[in-house]
């Protein structure tokens, strides 16, 4: 089913997106053994120029994020914040983790290990080439201070050091 969605057929690989967004609400949790097989493969759909990929699959993750709350996708989105050659791709990861830190209870110890993929994420889209995608990165940034108000200063002075050490700032 992964090759269906990866499919350069639109209408097959819709048809496949239209189902795991019908079936991952139903299946919540049990989605989890599933992400690492559907979730990559539907962040690279949103690598593509076509917009009706770009659009369907980011809708698609989501309805996943949304309804499933599965710590096991933030690294998934890592990965397209960090490797997508495309702003799409990356803001299809930026707007994911968004919508983790809207909807999803992080006071749950599983959900809290992923936290420091959260940080990555912000430094990576925060420096962004993209307008939108910083622009998005900032509203993460709202979001991960109104959540974590206890991290958020050790977070700043990591990005200052960070800043400080680079090469190209003398």
């Amino acid at each position: 089913m992964s090759d269906q969605v990866n499919s350069e057929r639109t209408r097959l690989s819709m048809t496949t997106l239209d189902c795991l967004a019908a079936i991952a609400p139903r299946i919540g949790s049990k989605f989890d053994t599933l992400v690492p097989l559907f979730v990559p493969v539907i962040l690279r759909l949103s690598n593509r120029t076509n917009k009706v990929y770009v659009t369907r699959s980011q809708a698609t993750i989501a309805l996943i994020i949304g309804y499933c709350h599965l710590p096991s996708i933030v690294p998934h989105l890592l990965t397209a914040c960090k490797d997508s050659k495309i702003a799409t791709g990356r803001i299809a990861g930026a707007e994911g983790i968004l919508r983790a830190l809207n909807k999803w209870d992080w006071e749950q110890k599983d959900i809290k290990t992923k936290i420091g993929d959260v940080e990555e994420a912000l430094r990576l889209t925060g420096r962004d080439k993209d307008p939108a995608v910083r622009q998005i990165s900032r509203k993460v940034f709202e979001a991960y201070k109104t959540l974590f108000p206890d991290r958020l200063e050790e977070y700043v002075i990591s990005l200052k050091v960070e800043l400080y050490l680079q090469p190209n700032n003398f």
